[in-house]
């Protein structure tokens, strides 16, 4: 009974009904020759020159390689030269047992030096296009457009062929340099990133990760003028602010990272005041930026570490794949700090505002009172110049006559205008014209004698005063000043205000800080601060000071 029952199941069972057939799913291969996994058209007419050519490669020749460059396959460690930011970086070797890429490095190897004539477009797309997903006819596209692409010339693209380019620059380090590499990354992403929006996610980890690599600066010339989008997605953004005393762009960037608030977007920032608000944004905050950032701050901050695999995302052989161990400081990890550069970026949009006549204005909260002074010398400053050009451009022609000639006067000058005096003056009086004109002559050579006479004894003087101030001041101390810090003091001293801005403007640093430091060194060393801020804001010498301090300069050179 039982077998008579088994019997009338298998009548239901219909897959032993149905005739068996051979499997024709192929078995993949690292060694796989190209022309197999290369998608063919049914003729040769139909393939093309590529399938024709790709009917001749063969892997037989292809012989594996270490990274170039001599890039070490144990673990090696190194520090930045450049950044402040980034402490240390760790390279380690990945230890996959397997390599699910190796035909890919293989074909690209092969590839390489790849061309073809001209074609049309022909869409491609694949999460991590490889050579062996493309049909023939993007095949010869992506060829013919990779050589334009290396003449300079950027034809029309999709994200796939863009994204292949790319990991033919990372996985074939043999045939291009860190350097090349570096240049051929930024040059795809800088030409295609408006038309490809997404790039910016992948490529800006890219670079970055190219860079840890390797041992390369980080790029800001390269990047600058689109740098505030970088910082906003990247997953590292202390990367792109390893040197966070530069300015321009970079303190765009630092807004982008440090800030809760994007000045770019608000109401009044478009139009026309488009580059009024860029300008004095990027110039008033990082001056704030300079004061904030010392390198005490810097090197007491948080410092964290990333362990990550390098190039996430990308199609990465083993041969270059690694670990990245990445020991950085944090700048942002204080809520405070973050919320006094808000307040601070909010505050300098509204005297902005107020300039323009507009009178909405931002609320502000937590903005540190020095802070508020330092944009308001910015602002004091800059537009008291603007406005002194405004003044000279309205200024009548005939005003400007009175104003003091830009060149200087020389000796030789003076004696041709007095050789021309007595040359009119022979030609006004009859009779006398070559007694004048000797004379003319006579007067000339001997103020030129005394001229040089009095050069040479000027240069000797200036000489002796040099060798004896020297003498004098071998021994003398100057408190731990710098040459930058003394001028400054000098230009205090002597209520040279524009010297003073010019000073700080030139080493980044606000005169406050300059102060500050100029006092401390008088206070260990002469026993009292000898700064203060007047009503005007600006910085005179203490007045029970003055005669002490300007004896002092006397006997330190200039």
């Amino acid at each position: 009974m039982a077998d008579a029952r088994d019997n009338i199941d298998d009548f239901w069972d219909i897959s032993k009904l149905i005739p068996k057939k051979k499997s024709n799913i192929p078995s993949f291969s690292t060694h796989t020759p190209v022309s197999d996994v290369v998608v063919e058209s049914k003729t040769e007419e139909e393939s093309g020159a590529i399938s024709a050519e790709e009917r001749k490669l063969d892997f037989s020749s292809y012989k594996p390689s270490d990274a170039a460059d001599g890039k070490s396959k144990e673990e090696h460690s190194y520090v930045p030269r450049s950044s402040r930011l980034i402490r240390k970086v760790t390279i380690k070797p990945s230890h996959d047992r397997f390599d699910f890429y190796d035909t890919f490095r293989k074909a690209a190897l092969i590839y390489f030096d790849y061309k073809c004539q001209k074609c049309e477009f022909t869409p491609f797309y694949s999460y991590k296009p490889q050579y062996s997903q493309m049909t023939p006819d993007q095949k010869k596209y992506y060829f013919y457009w990779r050589d334009e692409l290396r003449r300079k010339r950027f034809l029309k693209t999709d994200y796939s062929y863009v994204y292949l380019y790319a990991y033919e620059i990372l996985n074939l380090p043999e045939k291009i340099g860190k350097e090349e590499g570096l240049a051929l990354l930024i040059e795809v992403w800088r030409a295609y990133r408006a038309e490809l929006p997404r790039l910016d996610a992948n490529f800006s980890v890219w670079v970055q990760d190219y860079c840890l690599v390797y041992e390369l600066e980080c790029p800001f010339d390269e990047i600058k003028d689109f740098l505030f989008d970088v910082i906003n997605v990247s997953s590292f953004k202390e990367f792109y602010l390893s040197d966070i005393r530069t300015g321009g762009n970079e303190a765009s960037a630092m807004l982008a990272y440090l800030s809760d608030y994007d000045w770019r977007k608000g109401k009044y920032a478009g139009g026309d005041n488009a580059e009024m608000y860029r300008m004095h944004v990027e110039g008033a905050m990082q001056q704030v930026f300079a004061h904030l950032f010392s390198d005490e701050i810097v090197e007491k901050g948080d410092v964290n570490k990333i362990t990550r695999t390098a190039f996430p995302g990308s199609l990465c052989t083993h041969t270059v794949k690694c670990i990245l161990e990445i020991e950085y400081s944090s700048v942002s990890s204080s809520p405070e700090l973050r919320r006094s550069i808000t307040a601070a970026l909010k505050y300098t949009e509204n005297k902005l505002r107020a300039i323009l006549g507009i009178k909405s204005r931002l609320a502000i909260k937590d903005l540190p009172d020095l802070l508020r002074k330092i944009i308001d010398r910015y602002f004091e400053y800059e537009f008291a110049k603007l406005k002194r050009e405004r003044e000279r451009a309205n200024m009548p022609e005939y005003e400007k006559l009175y104003d003091a000639p830009e060149s200087s006067v020389s000796f030789e000058d003076a004696i041709e205008i007095e050789k021309a005096s007595w040359r009119m003056t022979a030609r006004l009086v009859e009779g006398t014209e070559e007694q004048l004109e000797a004379l003319a002559e006579d007067t000339a050579t001997n103020k030129c004698e005394a001229a040089e006479t009095e050069k040479a004894k000027k240069t000797k003087e200036d000489a002796d005063i040099s060798v004896a101030a020297s003498d004098e001041t071998a021994n003398y101390d100057t408190y731990g000043l710098s040459f930058e810090d003394i001028a400054f003091l000098r230009a205090v001293a002597s209520f040279e205000n524009d010297r003073i801005s010019a000073i700080a403007k030139e080493q980044r640093r606000m005169p406050e800080a300059i102060a500050e430091k100029i006092n401390e060194a008088f206070a260990d060393n002469f026993g009292d601060v000898i700064l203060e801020e007047s009503d005007e804001g600006m910085f005179v010498v203490i007045e029970d000071y003055t005669e002490e301090i300007i004896e002092w300069l006397s006997k330190i050179p200039k």
